[in-house]
């Protein structure tokens, strides 16, 4: 049951994560896979977070920080989109299934919020910069405390308040998410497009092994997702298992 104290137990944890992407340790915590579970425990929806963070892990695999190309955040995607789910998806006590088309609401909520904390993050390390650069032209011993104190604390507290922000918004709004989900042209509408994140997933690993080759990723991704929708297909049609 989420209360007001998991929701901040949830932005610590955020927090804390946020700061292994690349200001401490860099363990790989931070990681969709990792962090997006953690979360999902701390606000009682484990199979929720362990769902949203396998989702966001395939989709970002192969997108990185390279030069001066700065991503949309996955850890801020991962987080905040469980922060969302987990009210909206609100399990029965023992439940372990989750609903996969308010995964996909959830998922799709987050992306904006990936996209402005990587601006954020833009900002800060410009502020940085200036930071540095000033203190470069002071006479040594150089006081490297506040530009370091301003690195960690601004990581944690955006994540902090995006996972808090994210959390009180959807429990604001959950009556009217639970009553568009249970519309059912629109709830079979987005089980298909979740169908279809494994699949893009799969494109994404496929671009991880082909190097600069443009036409292998294609090939072998849409091979790769055209066994994985017929999978799907065959267990329901045949088999008679819902697609997940």
């Amino acid at each position: 049951m989420m209360t007001t104290g998991t929701i901040l137990a949830a932005g610590v944890m955020a927090g804390a994560t946020a700061l292994d992407r690349v200001h401490l340790l860099q363990w790989l915590i931070a990681r969709p896979i990792f962090s997006a579970p953690l979360i999902g425990y701390l606000l009682g929806d484990l199979p929720g977070g362990l769902l949203i963070g396998t989702w966001i892990e395939l989709l970002w695999i192969s997108v990185l920080p390279i030069g001066n190309f700065t991503p949309p955040d996955s850890h801020a995607v991962a987080v905040c989109a469980v922060a969302l789910f987990a009210p909206w998806h609100g399990p029965a006590p023992g439940a372990v299934t989750v609903s996969s088309a308010t995964g996909v609401l959830a998922v799709a909520a987050a992306i904006p919020l990936g996209i402005l904390s990587r601006n954020c993050d833009i900002g800060i390390r410009r502020r940085l910069a200036e930071k540095m650069e000033a203190l470069m032209q002071e006479p040594p011993p150089y006081r490297f405390g506040p530009p370091l104190f301003l690195a960690l604390s601004s990581a944690f507290l955006k994540a902090f308040l995006l996972v808090v922000a994210s959390a009180v918004v959807a429990v604001s709004v959950r009556p009217i998410v639970r009553a568009v989900v249970s519309i059912g042209g629109i709830r079979h509408g987005l089980e298909m497009a979740a169908t279809w994140i494994p699949a893009l997933g799969l494109v994404q690993l496929a671009r991880c092994y082909c190097g600069r080759s443009r036409k292998a990723p294609f090939f072998i991704g849409a091979g790769l997702a055209a066994a994985v929708l017929i999978i799907f297909f065959l267990r329901r049609c045949v088999v008679g298992v819902p697609v997940p």
